[in-house]
């Protein structure tokens, strides 16, 4: 095989895109990334697994089964995000509502 038929078998792994972009969301939540950066993230990650398909490929070890693992981990991925944000924006709205009549009420505040 050539390059290009690695490249054009690489193009259609959407499981491996998804993945990808899971991967720069988690290294948006964790700070690790920027809105900024997070193109030339995807970018390198893409690159790493496209080099690591190739050698996979060179080295005989089946890569049929891989996008479909890779889809439904970035599936999981983002369920994931999606938890962890519902998370931070109720913990976020809760200390905002803090004190404000009948809806901000609280137990554990002194009288």
């Amino acid at each position: 095989m050539e390059l290009g038929d690695y490249l054009n078998q690489y193009g259609l792994l959407l499981g491996v895109a998804a993945f990808v972009a899971a991967l720069v969301n988690v290294l948006k939540f964790l700070k690790i990334a920027t809105d900024g950066t997070a193109a030339n993230w995807a970018l390198g990650l893409n690159l790493l697994g496209f080099v690591l398909f190739v050698v996979a490929n060179i080295a005989g070890l089946p890569t049929a089964g891989v996008d479909a693992i890779v889809g439904s981990l970035a599936a999981l991925i983002m369920t994931i995000l999606g938890l962890l944000g519902q998370l931070v924006v109720s913990r976020g709205v809760n200390a905002g509502l803090r004190g404000t009549p009948l809806i901000g009420y609280s137990h554990s505040v002194k009288r």
